[in-house]
């Protein structure tokens, strides 16, 4: 990600607003600059990656990380309460000019959890190490 900022960058002049943090102090792209000049440089970025002939930008030299976090996506959906909206409504509406309608149909909750709570570690051992083979080499 960090290298998809340099190339925004030297191509754009400013950065995505998108994760992860802005750490080198680029100046961030506005919308109109995402549109005509962002989206074309991040897709050439993903195309070079992905085709090792390609050689527009100098390569990204990005090392195999050592942990590598995944997570399992589960969603589920359901429509806010008629009940819930006309209890905002009658606390809220006036002050901010909408309906229980309006509310119904522009609001979402969203609720993150973490269905598991676990950590696979996985480590290299050596199978043969140096005194197995001096052994086996020495009798």
């Amino acid at each position: 990600m960090e290298c998809r900022d340099k190339i925004l960058e030297k191509e754009c002049g400013c950065v995505s607003w998108l994760p992860p943090n802005n750490i080198h102090g680029y100046r961030l792209c506005t919308l109109q600059e995402i549109h005509e000049c962002g989206s074309q440089a991040y897709f050439d970025f993903v195309f070079q990656e992905s085709d090792t002939h390609m050689k527009r930008y100098d390569t990204c030299d990005c090392p195999v990380p050592c942990t590598n976090t995944i997570y399992n996506l589960q969603t589920t959906t359901t429509a806010l309460s008629k009940e819930w909206a006309a209890k905002k409504e009658a606390s809220e509406g006036a002050k901010f000019n909408y309906t229980a309608d309006d509310i119904l149909k522009n609001n979402v909750i969203i609720e993150v959890f973490f269905a598991d709570m676990y950590v696979d570690k996985i480590a290299q051992i050596p199978a043969y190490d140096f005194w197995n083979l001096l052994a086996d080499v020495g009798g």
